[in-house]
């Protein structure tokens, strides 16, 4: 069995916070906490792994999902494909079980790909046709690729928004909304707070312009290594720009929810 290497010790404290009486103490009338975009993320993964160590897979399943699409987490990932296989809330379905862990395995972590092929080796050939042409829409619409171009228009949505400048160079912040993530004992957090979470940012004011281009450099990065060969990185930044000039059209731009094929 893989497990998730975490340290638990900061979301305890933070689980505290949200608890009734601390929301009391705090003044917060509606339930809600306010918490940096980093907090939720590792909040949520918190609440995802202790729902499937609980063997409460129906939550479970609903936050790796969420993790899984919205964060390109792929320990979540990886988590989907074993209660794909397993029949787990879920109908047992093998076909799925081994899209779901080609998505987990597609960084090539050595647990996940042994995972992949274990589940492989279970299907027929007609079987792992379908099985892999799931694989390949799961990694077009959720993989790193996807994930780093969602993070990256993000990115400069909320630079921009920032500056009022299309150039966006004397932003020093980056500012997002507190209500994305303001979070509850049943509130998720919101897309895009999993999303500056993931970039390893705040969602808060005080991020300096070093740190931005920092995170730029590595999603173009990431861009460039996972590039399907479908598009250039100049054709995505010809893409960004067009978007942002539509206000808000980039946010019909994003994949599919994934339950709408099945």
């Amino acid at each position: 069995m893989i497990i998730r290497q975490t340290n638990y010790l900061g979301i305890l404290i933070m689980l505290l916070l949200l608890s009734t009486p601390a929301m009391s103490q705090f003044g917060v009338a509606s339930g809600l906490v306010s918490t940096s975009a980093v907090q939720s993320l590792q909040l949520l993964v918190y609440r995802a792994d202790e729902a499937y160590r609980r063997n409460e897979y129906k939550r479970a399943f609903e936050l790796y999902q969420s993790l899984a699409k919205n964060a390109g987490d792929k320990f979540s990932q990886y988590r989907l494909a074993l209660m794909y296989a397993q029949g787990w809330h879920v109908k047992k379905n093998t076909i799925e079980a081994y899209a779901w862990s080609s998505l987990a395995a597609e960084t090539e972590i050595p647990e996940f790909l042994a995972y992949q092929q274990q589940l492989e080796d279970q299907l027929e050939i007609n079987e792992l046709i379908q099985a892999r042409k799931r694989a390949n829409h799961l990694i077009e619409n959720f993989g790193v690729f996807q994930q780093a171009y969602s993070s990256s228009k993000l990115l400069r949505r909320k630079k921009f928004s920032c500056t009022g400048s299309r150039v966006g160079n004397t932003c020093d912040r980056v500012a997002a909304s507190g209500f994305d993530c303001a979070i509850g004992a049943d509130r998720p957090p919101s897309e895009t707070c999993l999303r500056m979470g993931r970039m390893g940012l705040n969602s808060v004011t005080g991020t300096f312009p070093l740190k931005l281009r920092q995170v730029e450099t590595e999603l173009r990065e990431l861009m460039r290594i996972y590039n399907p060969g479908q598009v250039t990185l100049g054709e995505l930044e010809l893409i960004d720009d067009d978007e942002d000039q539509t206000h808000g059209a980039d946010e019909d731009q994003q994949p599919k929810s994934d339950e709408d094929d099945n």
